[in-house]
């Protein structure tokens, strides 16, 4: 509803029951009758109200709901908004994690773009299993081997953290589990506040030289780009097998202008997003209170040319569009990612809070390698890809046939 039509309709129904409950009081009822049907009242206007927080800020802090229902610990909702982070006054725990390294943990990703922002609407269910405690996963995977732990405090969630490809989880108890296609997890029942889980995943680490020579060809049809609010799209070629005039996408060329002289010619895939994950961190600004663009179709042209400023939404939804835009594999990851003061070395453990909802870039690198991690947002870092410009181990290879203009250190690592 829009917040408007459903503040009036809460106003009014609100009326009509307390009207309601004054004019015809059952003496049956009594007064502690009455007092209930007020209350009963009152939780239902406010049900009502809070219909229309969907235009809220991206990570909606009034209305928690990380896609499951509301049982016994708070929300958070995944849908992407743009507008300032109105953060309670006081941090909200989310998680407490245990892992031998720091690393982002994600929870789903959004594939497709709407003409605004990326969204989930292009993901598919793939099977579901039915778990009794533990199970074991993803059988081919490989990569670093880690074990993480993670305990839900406040929040309720649906969806399974993890630092990388799953391969065995334990501690899910009696649930059903939902694959997709993205390689995100959903829990049916949702993942109670006091659950612990441990996931052992493995996450690739190819590194920049392997990944420069990297010229293998996406499996799948790229999906449309909406460039425009009436749902026109555009079929952009692969990376390296066309261009197209920036004209084509609407009113998003300012951007597609933009992206190419980012890449700048880059003969490969990794070049390119090299290029594009080290700018946005050397040329932007993250402050999480910018205030929204005049319309949603306005907010990564306002922050890519305009005001420079914004947060992971703005970083991530940028990259992976502009990524998109010429034909590279890309979507946003959403999850949580803490700054590195707050991973304790020593008892190996962090917490984590509202604070540190977080969305970051995934590109596609062929079979061997699927997708990896990307951070274009200053205040963060993708640690466990080391190709990554925000990871500290970030260590670009040398030699004559290393492009001159590879980033040659780690752009402002967290």
């Amino acid at each position: 509803l829009h917040p408007i039509l459903s503040g009036a309709a809460a106003a009014a129904l609100s009326i009509v029951m307390f009207a309601a409950l004054r004019r015809r009081p059952d003496r049956s009822m009594g007064e502690a009758g009455r007092t209930a049907g007020l209350v009963t009242a009152v939780v239902v206007v406010a049900t009502i109200a809070s219909l229309g927080t969907g235009n809220e800020a991206w990570w909606n802090w009034r209305a928690w709901s990380w896609g499951g229902a509301n049982t016994g610990g708070r929300n958070l909702l995944i849908d992407q908004r743009y507008g300032p982070l109105n953060y309670p006054d006081k941090p909200l725990e989310m998680l407490r994690v245990k892992t031998d390294r720091l690393t982002p943990l994600r929870a789903t990703s959004l594939d497709t773009f709407d003409g605004a922002s990326f969204t989930a609407a292009g993901k598919y269910s793939t099977d579901t299993l039915q778990v009794d405690g533990s199970v074991a996963l993803n059988p081919g995977a490989s990569g670093v081997v880690r074990n993480t732990t993670v305990m839900f405090t406040e929040i309720t969630s649906k969806w399974v953290f993890a630092g990388g490809t799953p391969t065995r989880i334990d501690g899910l108890g009696d649930r059903k589990l939902r694959f997709f296609d993205d390689g995100s997890l959903e829990a049916d029942p949702d993942l109670q506040r006091g659950t612990t889980i441990t996931i052992t995943t493995a996450t690739p680490d190819p590194g920049p030289r392997k990944l420069l020579d990297y010229r293998d060809s996406y499996p799948f049809d790229l999906p449309p780009l909406q460039v425009e609010p009436d749902g026109r799209s555009v079929d952009v070629p692969r990376f390296g097998e066309g261009t197209m005039s920036v004209d084509e996408f609407g009113r998003l060329a300012p951007i597609a202008e933009l992206s190419r002289r980012i890449i700048n010619g880059a003969s490969t895939q990794y070049e390119a997003v090299n290029r594009m994950e080290g700018y946005l961190r050397a040329n932007y600004r993250y402050d999480t209170s910018v205030p929204a663009a005049s319309s949603p179709q306005d907010e990564l042209t306002t922050f890519l040319l305009t005001t420079k400023t914004g947060y992971c939404q703005h970083f991530a939804g940028a990259m992976a569009l502009m990524l998109r835009m010429n034909g590279i594999p890309a979507r946003v990851a959403v999850g949580v990612n803490v700054p590195a003061a707050s991973y304790d070395k020593d008892s190996k453990s962090y917490v984590v809070t509202d604070r540190d909802a977080h969305s970051w870039v995934e590109v596609y690198f062929g079979i061997e390698y699927g997708w990896l991690a990307f951070d274009p947002t200053p205040s963060r870092f993708a640690n466990g890809n080391s190709a990554s410009v925000s990871s500290t181990g970030y260590v670009p290879p040398t030699g004559a046939n290393v492009p001159p203009r590879l980033n040659r250190t780690p752009v402002k690592p967290a």
